[in-house]
């Protein structure tokens, strides 16, 4: 709960439209945590490589455990600055669909 006090990011451009994905996110620098929210719509197609999300306002020279939390055990260490440029790679197999990935800088 505590990031949700602090800087937010939207990802993707605002639409109400079914066929948009929907991602924004909520960061505390100062605790080094964020959380990025993706949400695919009911008519949302997602490209057959997944669909990219980059987080902003990130430390660029820091590692971040990330952990997508309906998979927690498979977490991995990426740089901030990785994050930022190539992003995370989102699948969505059903419609519509959310994920919810928190980012923890080490």
């Amino acid at each position: 709960r505590e990031v949700y006090c602090g800087d937010f990011y939207p990802l993707t451009g605002w639409s109400l439209a079914e066929e948009d994905m929907a991602a924004w996110q909520y960061s505390r620098p100062d605790l080094g945590k964020a959380v990025v929210q993706v949400f695919r719509r009911s008519k949302a197609e997602t490209p057959s490589e997944g669909y990219r999300i980059r987080p902003k306002g990130l430390d660029p020279k820091a590692s971040y455990t990330v952990t997508d939390v309906d998979m927690p055990s498979q977490s991995s260490q990426i740089s901030g600055d990785v994050l930022m440029r190539e992003g995370l790679e989102v699948s969505f197999p059903q419609k519509p669909q959310s994920a919810l990935f928190l980012l923890q800088k080490k």
